[in-house]
């Protein structure tokens, strides 16, 4: 153990020594990533949810025109203002988020049962003018229908007549509101690809790096079983592995935490003890991964080699989540069984608030397990092998 445990430690503080990789192991893989992907996705999130129960001002011309349509506006949320004579300035310099114009004509239009006429004034390069636009549509389509129906009844005409079917819908889901089931998958591949980026450059260097500098003969030679030396080499790559899903996992609940969005807490369960559930939960995909990038780094020849093998392998952790998106997956004991699947589905569920059962749950870690030994196992074959040097 002591032999191991040296190994180990070396390989840690060579690794500790290379600026680049230490860069992207514990800063871009678990901190920038995260950020960039999912920093964005929750701002549109904010940028494109519409809250009617939030006060909007308007700027309005002609409020004296049209009395019970202002007093509607009003009744939906939406405090009315005298415009600005430099309004369409104001807009146009993001001053002021939106007017609204009521036309002269509009009381002689509306009493003729005429289109009335009103122009909307809004800036579409700005996010709060167009999402202040998009509420104000709707309220207003809101009074047209409301309109239109008592103009019908006053002429005898039920307008109930012309709809032939009432849909009511009520989605369920606890993200339906937001759209969110994207976001809700962002853990596990947050981790996935961090864990990969974390013991990147470690496999890398252990055996590849070691032949280009003609050190891995030597390290051979040493009175260390080659199995014991690949293990000490995996643990070292494991140590870089979970650390930096640790540190993912804590930017992904400082990002989710902190995201100026209203009612979060019913996309995601997102406690610090829930993301460090899903992360212990995950342990064993670090070691999954581990075990990938040791069998690849084995059969790279040169570190180019390996870095071009290793960055393929990196879409290797997108292609669930695209499945999962895009397709309609059921929850089976099949596909927890499944290394990276199963996990995405384990953690997303966790994310989400959803119930697995502990069936379920010991499946996708007792397989991805299995998985990892395997893909170990075939690695230690091939590490055995006199050629390894050549």
């Amino acid at each position: 153990m002591r032999r191991i445990r040296a190994v180990v430690l070396k390989e840690i503080k060579d690794n500790l020594r290379d600026r680049r990789a230490l860069f992207f192991a514990l800063i871009y893989g678990p901190v920038i990533l995260p950020l960039m992907i999912i920093g964005p996705m929750l701002i549109g999130v904010k940028l494109n949810s519409i809250d009617f129960d939030k006060v909007t001002t308007i700027a309005v011309i002609g409020a004296d025109k049209a009395p019970n349509f202002i007093q509607f506006l009003r009744e939906n949320n939406i405090e009315v203002t005298a415009a600005p004579d430099n309004y369409r300035e104001q807009i146009a310099e993001n001053k002021l988020k939106l007017a609204l114009e009521i036309d002269d004509i509009f009381a002689e239009q509306f009493t003729k049962a005429e289109p009335a006429l009103l122009t909307l004034y809004f800036n579409g390069g700005d996010s709060d003018s167009q999402n202040s636009a998009r509420q104000l549509r709707v309220i207003i389509n809101r009074y047209d229908r409301l309109i239109g129906k008592l103009r019908m009844l006053a002429r005898g005409f039920d307008a109930d007549v012309l709809d032939a079917i009432n849909l009511v819908e009520d989605d369920l889901s606890a993200e339906g509101e937001f759209g969110s089931k994207m976001i809700s998958h962002m853990l596990p591949f947050v981790l996935v690809f961090a864990m990969t980026m974390g013991g990147f450059y470690l496999a890398i260097d252990s055996i590849p790096g070691e032949r280009e500098r003609n050190s891995l003969e030597p390290l051979l030679s040493l009175p260390l079983p080659r199995a014991q030396l690949l293990v000490a080499k995996a643990l070292a790559v494991l140590a870089f592995v979970l650390f930096s899903g640790f540190i993912a996992s804590l930017t992904f609940f400082l990002i989710v935490s902190l995201a100026p969005i209203e009612k979060i807490d019913e996309i995601f369960d997102y406690r610090f003890i829930e993301i460090i559930y899903a992360y212990i939960l995950a342990m064993p995909l670090g070691v999954f991964m581990t075990s990938i990038l040791i069998l690849v780094s084995i059969f790279s020849r040169s570190t180019k080699e390996a870095q071009t093998h290793l960055g393929i392998m990196m879409i290797v952790p997108m292609m669930p989540l695209f499945a999962l998106e895009f397709l309609n997956v059921k929850v089976s004991s099949l596909l927890m069984a499944a290394p990276i699947v199963g996990q995405y589905l384990l953690l997303g569920s966790i994310a989400t608030g959803d119930v697995l059962t502990s069936a379920q749950i010991i499946v996708s870690i007792f397989s991805t397990l299995m998985f990892s030994i395997v893909v170990f196992l075939i690695a230690l074959l091939v590490y055995r092998r006199e050629r390894l040097v050549a």
